[in-house]
C-alpha cells in the first residue's frame, strides 16, 4: 500500500502499489490523478505494445472496408452497358427507320468480362472484406477499468490520446466489421435467389 495526499483536501488517501489512474477521494469526494513509478514504465510499456496492436487492427478494418467499396463499384461495373456490350461487340440495324443497337460476341458466357468481374466481386473480394473486418475487430485490444478496493471506486487506465485507441477507432472497426457482414449477407442471399432460380429453370426444361 503507498499512502498519498489529495491535490484537494490535503487528506492521506491509501492506494495498492502499482496503481495508476483516476481516482475519488473518499474524504472530498473529489477526482484526481496518480502514478507510481513503477506503473508509470508498466503502464507505457503495455500502452505501446497495446498501440502497435490497435494501430495494426485498425488498418486491416479498413483495409476490408476499402475492399468492400471497392467490391460494391466493381459489381455495379460488371452491370453496365459498356461492360455487358463492348463497344467492338456493338453492331446497328434500322427497324422502321429507327436505329437499334445489338451485341454480337463469340464468348462463351463464363468467358465474358461481366462474369468475371461479377465473380471477383462477389466471390473474391467480397469474403475478402469480410474476412479483414472480423479479423481487425478481433484483434483489438479493449481498455479495461481496474477495481480499487481501497476506494471501492473502478479506475480507468490512461487512454491514450493517439487516433487508434480512441473511441471513434472502435466505432470505425465496429461499423466495417457490420459493413462486412452486411453485404457478404446480401451476396449470399443474391447467390441463394439465383442458384434456386436456375434450379427453377431446369426443372421446367428437363422436367417435361
Amino acid at each position: 500500500m503507498v499512502e498519498i495526499q489529495c491535490p484537494h483536501c490535503e487528506e492521506v488517501v491509501e492506494l495498492e502499489d502499482n496503481s495508476f489512474g483516476l481516482f475519488d477521494c473518499p474524504h472530498c469526494g473529489d477526482t484526481f490523478e496518480y502514478e507510481s513509478s513503477s506503473s508509470d514504465h508498466d503502464s507505457s510499456d503495455s500502452g505501446s505494445s497495446g498501440l502497435t496492436q490497435n494501430q495494426l487492427s485498425l488498418a486491416i478494418s479498413i483495409s476490408g472496408l476499402i475492399l468492400g467499396v471497392l467490391a460494391i463499384m466493381v459489381f455495379f461495373n460488371a452491370l453496365s452497358f459498356d461492360t455487358i456490350c463492348p463497344e467492338e461487340d456493338r453492331s446497328t440495324s434500322m427497324i422502321d427507320g429507327e436505329e437499334f443497337i445489338s451485341c454480337n460476341s463469340d464468348e462463351f458466357l463464363w468467358e465474358t468480362q461481366t462474369v468475371k468481374l461479377l465473380f471477383g466481386s462477389c466471390c473474391l473480394m467480397v469474403p475478402g472484406s469480410f474476412f479483414l473486418t472480423i479479423l481487425g475487430y478481433s484483434m483489438r485490444k479493449q481498455h479495461l477499468g481496474i477495481s480499487n478496493r481501497t476506494l471501492g471506486t473502478e479506475t480507468t487506465p490512461h487512454a491514450s490520446k493517439t487516433f487508434p485507441d480512441s473511441k471513434l477507432a472502435a466505432a470505425i472497426q465496429a461499423s466495417a466489421m457490420f459493413f462486412g457482414i452486411g453485404i457478404s449477407a446480401m451476396v449470399a442471399i443474391m447467390g441463394a435467389v439465383l442458384i434456386g432460380f436456375i434450379g427453377f429453370l431446369i426443372f421446367v426444361i428437363f422436367g417435361q
